[in-house]
C-alpha cells in the first residue's frame, strides 16, 4: 500500500458544517472560527425549540406505531453549538436499536413525520420555522440548525472553485444534501456508500495510481 506523507498544516477541520474551523498550528489544533446557533437564533427561541423537541419526543415514546416498544436510551438531544441534534432513540443506542429504527425509519418514513409534528410544534408556539432548517442526519438523527448553516456554510472559508465533496447523505432531505448539489453543478461533488469507496474517490482525484 502507498504511505501518504501529510502536511498537517496544509489541512483544516470543519466540524458541524463548517460553524467551526481548525488550522493546525505547532503541535496542536487551533480554533480559529466560531458561530453559535442559540445566539444566532436567540436565547427565547432556542428554549422553545429545546421543549418543543422534547414534548414531540414524549408524543413518539408514547406512539406504538413509532417508538412504542423501543429501548431508548437517555441522549436523544445533542446541542453541537451550531446545530441541534434530535436523535429518538438515543445516541447511545445499541446497534440492534438503530438497525430497528432504520428498517421503521425505510418502512414508514418516520423521521419525515418527526419532522412534520417537531414544525407544527414550533409553529404552534409562534416560532417562524422558516428560519430554521430540519434535515436528516446520518441513519438515525435529525439536525436542526439555522437556515442556511447546512454544508454549504463550510465554502465560506474557501474559495468554491477549488473545493471538491465526498458524502454519503446527498439525496434531497439528507444533510449533504445543499453542498452535493452545489458543487456537483461543476461535477465536483461524488456520492459514497463506505470509507473504502471514499479513499478511493479522493486517490481518482490526486491522480495516485
Amino acid at each position: 500500500d502507498e504511505v501518504w506523507a501529510i502536511n498537517l498544516s496544509n489541512l483544516y477541520l470543519l466540524p458541524c458544517n463548517g460553524t467551526q474551523l481548525y488550522a493546525w498550528e505547532n503541535t496542536n489544533w487551533k480554533l480559529h472560527y466560531k458561530s453559535d446557533m442559540a445566539g444566532s437564533i436567540g436565547h427565547e427561541n432556542f428554549q422553545i425549540l429545546l421543549r418543543q423537541i422534547t414534548l414531540a419526543q414524549m408524543l413518539y415514546t408514547n406512539d406504538e406505531d413509532y417508538l412504542g416498544d423501543f429501548y431508548l436510551t437517555h441522549d436523544f438531544i445533542d446541542y453541537r453549538e451550531s446545530l441541534l441534534n434530535w436523535c429518538p432513540i438515543g445516541r447511545s443506542s445499541s446497534k440492534k436499536i438503530r438497525s430497528k429504527f432504520v428498517d421503521l425509519d425505510t418502512k414508514k418514513d418516520a423521521r419525515s413525520e418527526m419532522r412534520k409534528t417537531l414544525k407544527a410544534l414550533l409553529s404552534r408556539k409562534g416560532f417562524d420555522t422558516s428560519k430554521v432548517e430540519i434535515a436528516k442526519g446520518g441513519q438515525t438523527s435529525l439536525d436542526i440548525f439555522p437556515k442556511g448553516w447546512n454544508k454549504t456554510y463550510s465554502l465560506k472559508h474557501f474559495n468554491a472553485s477549488e473545493c471538491w465533496f465526498v458524502g454519503d447523505a446527498c439525496e434531497k432531505g439528507q444533510n449533504d444534501y445543499e453542498i452535493y448539489e452545489m458543487l456537483q453543478k461543476e461535477k465536483r461533488s461524488f456520492k459514497t456508500q463506505s470509507p473504502k469507496e471514499t479513499l478511493t474517490i479522493i486517490d481518482n482525484l490526486l491522480d495516485f495510481s
